[in-house]
């Protein structure tokens, strides 16, 4: 049996909206269940409410199910249809068309609204005699139940549109004005969550975290990137990397542009990246430009440098002996990297595995006997002599006289003392802890002695104190460590001069070392002190040793991945700030140093060396 089936419906705006099917079977079951040929959703409708089928002579005969199930037929009520018949179903109507051949013509139409299940047993046994049923029950209006879209008050398209206009409101017309908008930042300022908040495309660094909810605070201009005005506000005192320095010096090689004076913090510093997401860390942020040294830029007095692995030979800042001129040398060539300690102190002998004579005894030294790390292992406490020496090294002049012992100063005071002490001891101005010697011209106690007895006596005193000190200078204590020039002049008096220490507390003042993080290692792994004689000996480790741990940020099996950024810093406190475009005006003039961006750093170690006495000036 072949029925074609239009159904009519009304849209929103009373117009009648058709829309036909064919169906084809052996019979045609109509009810709510989704089961049947012909669904009709209404509780006033029966899960199996009739069935249409063939009878003799083509008759179409609807079976109505008064037991609301297809499978009986006891008290259903039969029906034979024909053209221009109609069938009421709850509130649906069937109307029977004329038939086309085979094919019947049908029309269903809802002709009320949906019914509450309180009335529809009331509608079944009016649709079971065959009537249309027609009202609604006010209770029924008020139990009407929506079953789509279509019943509700505001259509798809209407919500769509809603949506879209509070999502615009929310996320876009709000943030914007919150930027733009002094007075609607302000009243924003105490929400839990702000109307920039929703920009927010990840959290921020942990130093910026108080700015979490201010992010006009660095974003002042909107829609830009953030300018270096807004970072130097807090960071008043970062440095550049070269920038106006070294970048006219080089500006020929990278086809006029200067390097980095045109950058910005927020070209290698972006946020919004975790708590530790703005320091860049990576090798390629360095040997990007420090691996084209002597190709693309051009050579200068900087070496090629790509990753740790090929790291070139260190190159130390050296102090010359006189203390005048600075270089950085390499520190594979000894001659040059040989220092001028003006010291004698053999490493060898005091890190002996025999020990070291000493008033107590064999004793047994270490490197930390005398170099004291502080600052967490960065650098190191002086080395004093009576912290470090005193114990060992007696400065006692006349042991068999007094236990008393020279200040450990310039010769001059040395003498200075000595005439003291003897004096007293002539004119009987005697400490008890002091034993006169015998050889010595005193006056008599209880005697007035007369000026030229006093003069004598005194003279005496000169005598014996310039002789302790030419043999405590000369031959027995301060020769024992310090280089001592003798000067004799025409009178025949005798002076000396101590040579100054000549050895650098800072060979690389520019980068990072701690010795905290390497005591797993013992210090003569990396420092040959075993087997230095001299202390002139620079005891500087090279490359080739660091790399025995150290590998590039690629990483080798059982050795440190290593970057630029382990040992070197990016800001320099010797070059200008970051500010871009920098006019060559205003570069310093650091020429005459042999390093120009580490300036400020090399004028500090030539005045370390002069004052520790030495005259001088960095030559060009």
């Amino acid at each position: 049996m072949d029925i074609r089936l239009t159904t009519l419906s009304r849209g929103r705006a009373g117009q009648v909206l058709r829309s036909e099917q064919l169906i084809s079977a052996q019979e045609i079951t109509i009810g709510r269940g989704q089961a049947n040929s012909i669904v009709l959703a209404d509780p006033a409708v029966a899960q199996f409410h009739a069935r249409l089928q063939l009878g003799a002579g083509f008759l179409l005969v609807a079976t109505l199910l008064g037991g609301g199930s297809a499978a009986s037929t006891a008290g259903n009520e039969r029906r034979v249809l024909a053209a221009g018949s109609m069938l009421g179903i709850g509130p649906y109507r069937l109307s029977i068309n004329a038939r086309t051949g085979a094919v019947w013509q049908i029309t269903i139409e809802r002709t009320e609204v949906a019914s509450s299940p309180t009335s529809a047993s009331a509608k079944s046994a009016s649709a079971a005699h065959g009537e249309a049923v027609s009202g609604a029950s006010p209770l029924a209006a008020s139990l009407k139940v929506t079953r789509s879209l279509r019943e509700v008050a505001w259509s798809k398209r209407t919500l769509a549109w809603l949506g879209l206009v509070i999502t615009l409101a929310a996320f876009v017309l709000l943030p914007v004005l919150n930027a733009t908008k002094p007075e609607v930042r302000e009243f924003a300022r105490g929400w839990t969550v702000t109307p920039d908040m929703s920009w927010n495309v990840g959290p921020l660094a942990t130093s910026h975290s108080a700015l979490e909810k201010n992010c006009h605070s660095c974003h002042k201009v909107p829609f830009q990137a953030v300018r270096n005005q807004e970072c130097n506000e807090c960071h008043t005192k970062i440095g550049g990397h070269g920038g106006a320095v070294i970048g006219a010096s080089i500006s020929k090689s990278v086809g006029g542009s200067k390097v980095f004076n045109d950058s910005t913090c927020s070209g290698c510093h972006t946020d919004h990246r975790g708590p530790r997401g703005n320091v860049l860390r990576d090798e390629a942020l360095c040997s990007d430009c420090h691996g084209k040294v002597g190709d693309e830029i051009g050579k200068l007095r900087l070496a090629k440098v790509v990753d740790f692995k090929t790291h070139p030979v260190f190159r130390p800042l050296k102090l010359s002996a006189d203390g005048s001129t600075l270089a950085r040398v390499p520190i594979a060539d000894k001659a040059v990297t040989v220092q001028a300690s003006n010291l004698r102190f053999p490493h060898e002998t005091h890190l002996s595995a025999k020990g070291i004579r000493s008033p107590q005894g064999r004793t047994q030294l270490s490197c930390p006997s005398c170099h004291e790390a502080q600052d967490r292992g960065a650098n190191f406490a002086p080395v004093t002599m009576a912290k470090h020496c005193a114990s060992c090294h007696s400065l006692e002049f006349e042991p068999a006289v007094s236990s008393r012992q020279l200040p450990h100063a310039k010769p001059e005071e040395v003498v200075r003392t000595l005439n003291e002490f003897y004096s007293g001891i002539v004119l009987n101005n005697i400490a008890t802890d002091v034993r006169p010697p015998s050889d010595l011209l005193r006056i008599l106690p209880g005697k007035m002695p007369s000026e030229s007895e006093r003069i004598n006596a005194l003279q005496a005193a000169q005598r014996r104190a310039a002789f302790v000190a030419k043999e405590a200078i000369e031959q027995r204590i301060c020769i024992t460590c310090h280089e001592i020039d003798r000067h004799t002049a025409q009178n025949k008096s005798v002076t000396w001069t101590v040579a100054p220490i000549g050895v650098q507390h800072s060979w690389y003042p520019l980068a990072r070392f701690s010795h905290g993080k390497h005591q797993t290692s013992a210090c003569t792994e990396c420092h040959g002190a075993t087997t230095s004689k001299t202390a002139n000996d620079l005891l500087i480790p090279n490359a080739a040793t660091c790399q025995k741990c150290h590998a590039s940020a690629a990483g080798e099996v059982g050795k440190i991945a290593t970057t630029c950024a382990s040992c070197h810093g990016f800001h320099q406190p010797s070059t200008p700030e970051m500010k871009p475009l920098v006019a060559d005006s205003l570069r310093p003039a650091l020429s005459r140093v042999d390093n120009a961006p580490h300036g400020e750093t090399l004028m500090k170690l030539s005045q370390f060396a002069r004052e520790g006495g030495v005259a001088g000036k960095v030559h060009p």
